[in-house]
């Protein structure tokens, strides 16, 4: 692939420009070359208004483009997926309002501008770096590749991003758990889940193998309030739910004890997983009325 100048036109990228440049960058000026194939492509950085009417839905490349500088696209686009999914499969099994389907865009879009703004960073310093190396500024260059660490250490982007809308009952208007550098487990709300090695049964399981099609409740060895009223509103909302307690000899056994610690709750709190893996809700300690506490957020997923 060529890289075209600024200063060229699409007029003057000619098949005999093309053949120059590529023996050019082959090293061999007689190199025998046959254009197959030419066609021009312009980097782009957009994020759709909206990824919904009605029962049509954006995702990937349709909404959102971005430079791929980076390799967000496919990230973006699957993570995109993944967010629906379970969304459309409420929607359309368990008799919840497709008012959840707009939150789709709330969640989505912000991800989208913030993986589009880093990928733009990464572009321009590519253009600074080709710049430096054709006017020979090696003390340029120097900086330029040392500042290339951020195009590829961006596990705070791929991991830390935090969702916000009216299926997350936020705590803050955190985006990301930390820097986009660095990702640091956390479980507040609209966060990913942590993992954390667990027994289950006798077998090792990472708490990511807990989230798949149903909401999850996790809870800490002195939960037993937050279970009974779990139990009462499943049966009551018909919403899957299942709940774990995480205590030796409970549901889950944390063998070192570190789950309490990346959860951030104490042994009378909860923490509500949503099928796709990210936090909607939590309790560092026992509520004057677990019941109320998740009815009121599983009322408001409901919009009813």
């Amino acid at each position: 692939m060529l890289r075209l100048a600024e200063d060229n036109s699409r007029e003057d990228f000619t098949d005999e420009y093309c053949i120059s440049e590529i023996r050019s960058v082959a090293g061999l000026p007689d190199l025998p070359v046959r254009i197959i194939n030419k066609n021009f492509w312009r980097m782009g950085a957009q994020v759709a208004g909206g990824y919904r009417k009605g029962r049509v839905f954006l995702a990937g490349d349709a909404a959102h483009i971005m430079p791929p500088t980076g390799g967000f696209g496919m990230n973006t686009g699957v993570q995109d997926a993944h967010n629906l999914a379970w969304k459309l499969a409420f929607v359309l099994k368990h008799n919840i309002s497709d008012k959840l389907l707009d939150t789709y865009y709330d969640e989505r879009a912000p991800i989208a501008r913030q993986n589009i703004t880093w990928s733009i960073a990464n572009a321009k310093r590519f253009a600074e770096i080709y710049e430096a190396i054709d006017a020979d500024d090696m003390e340029k260059l120097k900086t330029k590749l040392h500042e290339q660490h951020g195009h590829l250490n961006y596990t705070g982007l791929d991991l830390g991003f935090i969702y916000h809308s009216a299926a997350i009952s936020s705590e803050n208007e955190q985006t990301l758990s930390t820097t986009p550098s660095k990702y640091v487990p956390t479980t507040l709300p609209g966060s990913r889940a942590p993992h954390v090695q667990l027994l289950k049964d006798g077998q090792a399981i990472s708490t990511l193998d807990l989230f798949e099609r149903e909401f999850v409740l996790l809870i800490g060895s002195d939960g037993d309030q937050w279970k009974i009223a779990a139990d009462e509103l499943s049966q009551k909302l018909a919403i899957p739910l299942k709940v774990y307690r995480v205590a030796d000899g409970g549901d889950l056994i944390s063998p070192d004890n570190s789950w309490y610690d990346i959860y951030e709750i104490t042994k009378k709190g909860a923490v509500l997983v949503r099928p796709d893996g990210h936090v909607a809700w939590r309790s560092k300690l026992m509520a004057d009325n677990c019941k109320a506490e998740l009815e009121g957020y599983f009322k408001k997923l409901l919009w009813k």
